[in-house]
């Protein structure tokens, strides 16, 4: 007798289906459970280390100031300790810089003063048409020497504590004002048309004021320097949600991949005969940036360069 069974292709099929299922899903589901355990729990892991980040980030590079310590948790306090170590000999390092800049600038200024006046004196004496231009070469060369050793102690009274603190409300108009009208006589000189244009309200700001003198002053004395005879510099500010100072001049201008490179200390672009010391817009990078302000440069209406620093408008009484 022959007993035969027998069952369908699609019914065994439909079993494998159901078994690998009873496996496969379940396995699947805790390998992804696993991973957003695991996910999770770096990510709390890792979040005081962001926090620290962004902390650090929002930092001016004139910030050094050590790291809050407290409700810090255990396994970041060693990283934490370590960071403000290196910001304390960082400082110091900075700190014992600044002061050898700033003497040896101070040292300077009375031997080139002598030297300068004795030139002068030389001029006057002497009267021969071979040696005065040699004379006037020297005396050139004192006056340029002399613009120098002032941007280096600018420099150094820019990067201390002196401009981060000794802030207090300001109008910019006040400051950007006074700061066109002690280069008036230098404009004069090159026959170049300089401009000021106040806003219609106050453009209150709290600021260093000897910091913004500096700042606006090496602005438009750059741009009196690098516009050509005859032409045109308009410094402007305006007060609206926030205050900006406008720089602007139809000179040569400053090609793009230059405009960050000419806020390096002692950069010139090259093929640019115009004297200087590169130190100009390197202090008033500084300066901005002490008084959390943004600096750009643009092209201006005429070809030449704009300069737009913004600062937080600040309201009477704050």
């Amino acid at each position: 007798m022959l007993v035969q069974v027998a069952e369908t292709l699609n019914a065994r099929s439909a079993l494998t289906n159901r078994i690998l299922s009873a496996i496969v899903i379940p396995q699947i589901a805790l390998i992804l459970l696993g991973a957003a355990a695991v996910s999770a729990g770096v990510s709390k892991g890792l979040t005081p280390l962001r926090r620290l980040e962004r902390a650090l980030s929002k930092r001016s590079k004139l910030d050094l100031k050590p790291v809050e310590t407290s409700n810090v948790p255990e396994e970041v306090y060693p990283l934490v300790i370590a960071i403000n170590d290196l910001l304390d000999r960082l400082k110091k390092d900075i700190e014992s810089q600044e002061r050898f800049v700033a003497n040896a600038a101070h040292q300077f200024r009375t031997p080139i003063a002598g030297l300068k006046t004795y030139v002068g004196l030389a001029e006057r004496i002497i009267k021969d048409e071979k040696v005065s231009p040699i004379m006037s070469q020297l005396n050139s060369g004192c006056d340029r020497l002399t613009n120098l050793v002032n941007k280096m102690l600018s420099l150094a009274k820019v990067e201390p504590n002196f401009v981060t603190t000794n802030k207090t409300l300001l109008d910019l108009n006040e400051i950007a004002s006074r700061a066109t009208s002690d280069l008036v006589a230098e404009a004069l000189e090159k026959e170049i048309d300089l401009t000021f244009k106040n806003s219609s309200d106050q453009a209150l700001i709290n600021g260093n004021e000897t910091g913004l003198m500096d700042m606006v002053v090496n602005l438009v004395e750059n741009a009196v320097h690098y516009t050509q005879k005859g032409g045109k510099v308009s410094v402007s500010v305006t007060a609206n949600e926030a205050v900006t100072l406008l720089v602007e001049d139809n000179g040569p201008g400053i090609p793009i991949e230059e405009r960050e490179r000419v806020f390096e200390r002692f950069y010139r672009i090259l093929g640019n005969e115009a004297s200087g010391s590169g130190l100009g817009l390197s202090i008033v990078k500084e300066i901005a940036l002490a008084h959390n302000a943004t600096i750009t440069l643009e092209e201006g209406s005429a070809g030449g360069t704009l300069v737009r620093v913004t600062f937080e408008r600040m309201k009477k009484g704050s």
